[in-house]
């Protein structure tokens, strides 16, 4: 990216704002400690559940003990509704789009390698931001719907739910799985994908995993132990 080769902008961690649309929009930033302003470094973003915010999946889903030196993680904030409750909206497309092109400008950015992963809410906006953005390499949903009827293209793309969920129907999740199926190019053939309760399907365009868990309703609808590591290998992959 044109950030490539600048001295570096940021702290290891930072908070910061910006102005989208006329809104001031708020993300935490987690570059690694071992940034090498000349080595071109993939960027994550972490879409949080309703009620939450980016500290929030920052905390539960702790890629950082993963990928802190290895990708430049971004923990983003979505605005109040009309009842008060930070929630993702079809708009936010924009707020992320304009995080990645002011990464890009700033730090040493892969510029290929888009990711975002996200639960529930963020899960529902990880496959929207994928299906609208051609930013997106590849996106992670646990526990969320599924993207327009229309996409760009194919995207590396890994789904999970749990069959009891309570507050996500796993038909929301399904649906997903069925669109990306034909967007990616996908057939009926799959192979055990680990770690987790998860299946890759053999695809021609991009690749698609499949993860469904089987949990008690009152666990059903929470970020699964072994999601994150599942998540970041795959993104690794790619």
């Amino acid at each position: 990216s044109e950030g490539c080769g600048e001295p570096n902008a940021f702290e290891v961690s930072s908070s910061l704002t910006l102005e989208v649309d006329g809104v001031e929009r708020h993300f935490w930033l987690r570059r690694p400690q071992s940034y090498d302003r000349d080595f071109p470094f993939p960027i994550v973003i972490a879409l949080h559940g309703a009620g939450d915010n980016g500290d929030a999946i920052r905390q539960y889903s702790a890629i950082e003990k993963l990928a802190a030196n290895r990708a430049i993680l971004v923990f983003a904030d979505a605005l109040a509704d009309d009842e008060d409750i930070p929630r993702w909206r079809a708009e936010d497309a924009s707020f992320l789009d304009a995080i990645v092109d002011e990464l890009a400008s700033s730090l040493c950015v892969d510029e290929r390698r888009v990711f975002a992963y996200g639960f529930s809410s963020g899960a529902s906006m990880a496959n929207h931001w994928a299906c609208v953005s051609p930013k997106v390499r590849g996106f992670a949903a646990h526990a969320g719907g599924p993207p327009p009827a229309s996409c760009l293209g194919p995207r590396e793309s890994w789904l999970g739910h749990d069959r009891a969920d309570p507050v996500v129907d796993i038909a929301a999740g399904e649906a997903a799985r069925t669109a990306w199926l034909q967007e990616n190019g996908c057939s009926d053939a799959t192979q055990d994908h680990s770690p987790g309760p998860c299946t890759g399907y053999t695809c021609s365009d991009a690749e698609l995993v499949w993860c469904e868990d089987a949990s008690s309703p009152s666990t059903a609808h929470i970020w699964p132990d072994w999601a994150t590591e599942s998540i970041w290998n795959f993104f690794a992959s790619h």
